[in-house]
Protein backbone atom coordinates (compact mmCIF):
# COMPACT_ATOMS: atom_id res chain seq x y z
CA UNK A 1 0.00 0.00 0.00
CA UNK A 2 2.64 2.46 0.71
CA UNK A 3 4.94 1.79 -2.58
CA UNK A 4 1.53 2.21 -4.37
CA UNK A 5 1.11 5.95 -2.20
CA UNK A 6 4.44 7.11 -3.40
CA UNK A 7 3.87 6.34 -6.98
CA UNK A 8 0.76 7.99 -7.13
CA UNK A 9 2.24 11.09 -5.64
CA UNK A 10 5.37 11.11 -7.86
CA UNK A 11 2.67 10.91 -10.72
CA UNK A 12 0.54 13.86 -9.26
CA UNK A 13 3.18 15.67 -8.24
CA UNK A 14 5.95 15.21 -10.98
CA UNK A 15 4.47 17.75 -13.88
CA UNK A 16 4.61 20.24 -11.10
CA UNK A 17 8.01 19.96 -10.26
CA UNK A 18 9.34 19.97 -13.58
CA UNK A 19 7.25 23.47 -14.09
CA UNK A 20 8.95 24.88 -10.83
CA UNK A 21 12.28 23.51 -11.96
CA UNK A 22 11.80 25.53 -15.16
CA UNK A 23 10.53 28.29 -13.85
CA UNK A 24 13.79 28.58 -11.93
CA UNK A 25 15.45 29.75 -14.15
CA UNK A 26 18.95 28.82 -16.28
CA UNK A 27 21.48 26.27 -14.86
CA UNK A 28 25.01 25.48 -15.11
CA UNK A 29 26.34 28.59 -13.46
CA UNK A 30 27.91 26.97 -10.71
CA UNK A 31 30.33 24.88 -13.27
CA UNK A 32 33.49 26.49 -13.75
CA UNK A 33 34.21 29.02 -16.23
CA UNK A 34 35.74 28.05 -19.69
CA UNK A 35 36.22 31.57 -21.05
CA UNK A 36 35.77 34.70 -19.90
CA UNK A 37 36.25 37.85 -22.97
CA UNK A 38 36.26 41.08 -21.70
CA UNK A 39 35.79 44.80 -24.01
CA UNK A 40 35.56 47.94 -23.21
CA UNK A 41 33.47 50.58 -25.73
CA UNK A 42 33.42 54.05 -26.23
CA UNK A 43 30.36 55.52 -28.10
CA UNK A 44 30.13 58.02 -30.39
CA UNK A 45 27.85 60.31 -27.54
CA UNK A 46 31.55 59.96 -24.80
CA UNK A 47 29.91 56.82 -22.57
CA UNK A 48 32.02 53.81 -21.74
CA UNK A 49 30.77 50.90 -21.26
CA UNK A 50 32.21 47.55 -19.95
CA UNK A 51 31.46 44.43 -21.34
CA UNK A 52 32.17 41.07 -19.54
CA UNK A 53 31.16 37.90 -20.52
CA UNK A 54 31.88 34.51 -19.23
CA UNK A 55 30.73 31.35 -20.02
CA UNK A 56 30.86 28.09 -18.76
CA UNK A 57 31.65 23.87 -19.45
CA UNK A 58 27.51 23.55 -19.53
CA UNK A 59 27.26 26.86 -22.13
CA UNK A 60 25.74 29.13 -19.05
CA UNK A 61 26.15 32.24 -20.11
CA UNK A 62 27.13 35.57 -17.89
CA UNK A 63 26.81 39.08 -19.61
CA UNK A 64 27.77 42.10 -17.40
CA UNK A 65 27.28 45.39 -18.39
CA UNK A 66 29.02 48.58 -16.54
CA UNK A 67 27.93 51.88 -18.23
CA UNK A 68 30.53 54.91 -16.67
CA UNK A 69 31.33 52.71 -13.70
CA UNK A 70 28.04 51.66 -12.44
CA UNK A 71 26.29 48.18 -13.05
CA UNK A 72 23.67 48.79 -15.66
CA UNK A 73 22.82 45.03 -16.67
CA UNK A 74 23.38 41.32 -15.77
CA UNK A 75 22.04 38.52 -18.39
CA UNK A 76 21.78 35.21 -17.66
CA UNK A 77 21.44 32.49 -20.30
CA UNK A 78 21.92 28.99 -21.76
CA UNK A 79 23.59 29.11 -25.15
CA UNK A 80 21.61 26.93 -27.45
CA UNK A 81 23.49 23.79 -28.59
CA UNK A 82 24.59 24.47 -32.56
CA UNK A 83 26.20 27.56 -30.95
CA UNK A 84 27.75 25.98 -27.88
CA UNK A 85 29.08 23.16 -30.68
CA UNK A 86 30.52 26.09 -33.02
CA UNK A 87 31.77 27.85 -30.45
CA UNK A 88 33.80 24.70 -29.04
CA UNK A 89 34.77 23.74 -32.60
CA UNK A 90 36.10 27.71 -32.77
CA UNK A 91 38.49 27.34 -29.92
CA UNK A 92 40.02 23.77 -30.78
CA UNK A 93 40.63 25.22 -34.44
CA UNK A 94 41.73 28.37 -33.22
CA UNK A 95 44.03 26.64 -31.03
CA UNK A 96 42.95 29.12 -28.04
CA UNK A 97 45.41 27.28 -25.45
CA UNK A 98 48.09 28.82 -27.17
CA UNK A 99 46.82 31.80 -28.99
CA UNK A 100 48.52 34.71 -28.39
CA UNK A 101 46.70 37.97 -29.59
CA UNK A 102 48.25 40.74 -30.88
CA UNK A 103 46.46 41.88 -33.74
CA UNK A 104 43.86 43.87 -35.05
CA UNK A 105 43.22 47.61 -34.03
CA UNK A 106 40.72 49.25 -32.20
CA UNK A 107 37.09 50.96 -33.96
CA UNK A 108 36.52 54.51 -33.94
CA UNK A 109 33.26 53.63 -32.47
CA UNK A 110 32.66 51.07 -30.77
CA UNK A 111 34.27 48.22 -28.77
CA UNK A 112 37.93 48.92 -28.57
CA UNK A 113 40.17 45.05 -28.01
CA UNK A 114 38.73 41.94 -27.03
CA UNK A 115 40.56 40.27 -24.20
CA UNK A 116 39.87 36.47 -23.85
CA UNK A 117 40.85 34.58 -20.97
CA UNK A 118 40.88 30.64 -21.41
CA UNK A 119 40.47 28.15 -18.90
CA UNK A 120 41.67 24.72 -19.18
CA UNK A 121 41.66 21.43 -16.55
CA UNK A 122 43.77 21.93 -13.67
CA UNK A 123 45.52 25.17 -13.44
CA UNK A 124 45.71 25.57 -17.49
CA UNK A 125 44.46 28.85 -18.66
CA UNK A 126 45.68 31.25 -21.58
CA UNK A 127 45.05 35.32 -21.84
CA UNK A 128 45.16 37.34 -25.18
CA UNK A 129 44.14 40.44 -26.68
CA UNK A 130 43.25 41.50 -30.10
CA UNK A 131 42.05 44.65 -32.05
CA UNK A 132 38.06 44.48 -31.69
CA UNK A 133 38.57 45.44 -36.10
CA UNK A 134 40.15 41.85 -36.64
CA UNK A 135 41.72 43.00 -39.61
CA UNK A 136 45.57 41.12 -39.85
CA UNK A 137 44.33 38.51 -37.37
CA UNK A 138 44.42 34.96 -38.89
CA UNK A 139 41.83 33.40 -40.19
CA UNK A 140 40.90 30.83 -37.27
CA UNK A 141 41.20 33.57 -34.69
CA UNK A 142 38.55 35.71 -36.82
CA UNK A 143 36.27 33.05 -36.43
CA UNK A 144 37.39 32.28 -33.25
CA UNK A 145 36.67 36.08 -31.78
CA UNK A 146 33.45 36.53 -34.58
CA UNK A 147 31.57 32.68 -32.82
CA UNK A 148 32.21 33.80 -29.33
CA UNK A 149 30.58 37.18 -29.86
CA UNK A 150 27.56 35.29 -32.11
CA UNK A 151 27.13 33.15 -28.94
CA UNK A 152 26.75 36.02 -26.66
CA UNK A 153 24.64 38.43 -28.77
CA UNK A 154 22.13 34.93 -29.78
CA UNK A 155 21.94 34.33 -25.84
CA UNK A 156 21.04 38.13 -24.95
CA UNK A 157 17.67 37.89 -26.29
CA UNK A 158 16.92 34.48 -25.85
CA UNK A 159 14.04 33.67 -24.42
CA UNK A 160 15.10 32.09 -21.31
CA UNK A 161 17.63 34.72 -20.58
CA UNK A 162 17.51 36.57 -17.57
CA UNK A 163 17.98 40.18 -16.38
CA UNK A 164 19.04 41.32 -13.25
CA UNK A 165 18.13 43.84 -11.87
CA UNK A 166 14.38 42.86 -13.61
CA UNK A 167 12.70 46.19 -14.88
CA UNK A 168 10.15 47.45 -12.63
CA UNK A 169 6.80 46.92 -13.38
Amino acid sequence: MRKLFVVVAVCLFAPALAMAASAAGPTGFDQPPLLVIHWDTDTIAGELIETSVVIHTTGATEITEMRDGKPAQILRGIASNANFRAFNAALANGQVAVERGGCGESTADGPIAYEVTWYGQGARFNTFKVGADLGGCSTQLTHMIETILKLVSDVRPAPGTQAFPRPRK
